[in-house]
């Protein structure tokens, strides 16, 4: 076996999760605090009684969890999954070195391709992108829900897009790939699936 199918199978029997590692020395200069403010705003426009809006950006990580102290060296600290959501690039790049989703349209080229966006911004940044890519390159089918019309694609690949972000181990070398095709769209994303 390679070293890093070694790896791969010593990730997979981990007893903890890897968004749960903690890095004793991310501060907040290493998140991008203009994302606090959007994740403020759109929590005010959906539940205005809720505590976030109200909070220290450190306080919003605390509360959602994402400030642990390590059960290994008793250190405290953010962890993988704040630096994944809101995370800059610098930081982004400094806690999952190998971190890509790689979003290709392949309907008409498909030895190369049509597009192509290499994501590698924080969650946040890229479900934004991850849905703008689906807009370009699949087709709207609208459908009339009461009295509002809706599109099927936003509903289905809203859902596909966040499963491929909060699914993903991003502890590992594999990059998430997201590709159109003109019949089909496939996902892979290297993952520790807990049920099969």
């Amino acid at each position: 076996r390679t070293n890093q199918q070694i790896a791969d199978m010593m990730q997979r029997k981990q007893h903890s999760n890897s968004e749960d590692r903690v890095f004793p020395y991310l501060t907040m200069a290493d998140f991008d605090s203009e994302h606090f403010d959007i994740v403020r705003n759109r929590i005010r426009m959906n539940r205005p009684d809720h505590l976030w809006p109200n909070l220290s950006n450190h306080d919003i990580l605390r509360s959602a969890g994402m400030w642990l102290r390590d059960p290994e060296t008793g250190k405290e600290g953010y962890t993988l999954a704040a630096a994944m959501l809101f995370g800059n690039d610098r930081t982004i790049h400094m806690v999952a070195p190998f971190y890509k989703i790689d979003a290709i349209c392949r309907q008409y080229n498909t030895d190369l391709y049509d597009d192509r966006d290499k994501i590698t911004c924080n969650l946040l940044r890229a479900y934004g992108r991850l849905m703008d890519f689906c807009k370009r390159h699949l087709p709207e089918w609208p459908v009339i829900d009461g009295d509002q019309r809706k599109s099927i694609r936003d509903i289905i690949f809203r859902e596909i897009c966040m499963n491929i972000l909060i699914h993903t181990e991003y502890d590992t070398r594999h990059s998430s790939l997201f590709n159109i095709w003109k019949d089909k769209v496939e996902i892979i994303n290297w993952n520790i699936p807990f049920n099969f």
